[in-house]
């Protein structure tokens, strides 16, 4: 069963609800292995989601999906390490095509799709 545009677009509304109610929480997981700027970056990003999306509200699920992306990208930024974003950053450089993958896939294989 597809989800149809009004349920994705209820979906990110609870989904940027939770984001701002946990942003301190996601902050403090983030802090003990990474910079502490998690739920502050999620939070700002669906904070602009919600933004984006509001002219698209009526729009089939492609464009609110992809408004989404744009808004977080644009918002967030993407991982500063390719390593971390496999499936977003075209193919793998040769010199990385041996290496393995966050999944454990080689880099070869998971750009395979």
């Amino acid at each position: 069963m597809a989800a149809t545009s009004a349920q994705i677009y209820n979906w990110l509304e609870r989904y940027a609800g939770i984001v701002a109610e946990q942003k301190q929480y996601l902050t403090g997981l983030d802090a003990a292995i990474g910079d502490g700027d998690h739920g502050i970056n999620m939070d700002r990003g669906f904070q602009t989601v919600l933004v984006k999306i509001a002219p698209v509200r009526d729009k089939d699920a492609g464009t609110l999906l992809k408004t989404t992306g744009m808004a977080l990208v644009g918002s967030v930024g993407a991982p500063a390490d390719r390593s971390t974003a496999p499936s977003s950053c075209g193919p793998a450089p040769r010199s990385m095509e041996n290496r393995r993958s966050p999944t454990g896939t080689s880099w070869r294989r998971s750009r395979r799709g």
